[in-house]
């Protein structure tokens, strides 16, 4: 028996992936730390201003960290956990339940050489990360 959704939820749901989830990895430091937060971190979506991630821990708001993409040794940039939040059971990646929370990072620049080299690997991993699709396997 198929299952009925309201129409056009099938839709809703491939946007919001196609969206929200891109298929490269993050480094996340706390305040202070020398080692990342442990586990693995997924890029969910890029800004000019920040980005947003699901962590395998919670890291409160107003937390100061520090985000490097795709390798421990690449730049990374300065920002403040602005929400963090559960991710719901339901909603995890198969095989990867280590992403217990969503979380926004606001990046805070301390000069706009910064900003700028941030915006160019924004424009890098844009050109090169995959949107996840329905049915990928990883």
């Amino acid at each position: 028996m198929p299952v009925h959704h309201r129409r056009g939820k099938r839709e809703r749901v491939h946007e919001r992936l196609r969206m929200v989830t891109c298929r490269t990895s993050a480094y996340v430091w706390k305040d202070g730390r020398d080692a990342p937060v442990p586990g693995f971190s997924f890029v969910a979506d890029f800004s000019e201003e920040g980005v947003g991630l699901y962590v395998g821990e919670k890291i409160r708001e107003r937390t100061k960290v520090r985000v490097s993409f795709d390798d421990e040794s690449a730049p990374s940039f300065q920002g403040v956990v602005m929400w963090c939040q559960r991710y719901a059971h339901e909603q995890h990646f198969v095989g990867h339940t280590m992403f217990n929370y969503r979380l926004g990072i606001e990046f805070r620049f301390s000069s706009e050489p910064e900003r700028q080299r941030y915006l160019e690997l924004l424009k890098e991993l844009e050109l090169r990360v995959r949107a996840i699709q329905p049915g990928m396997i990883f």
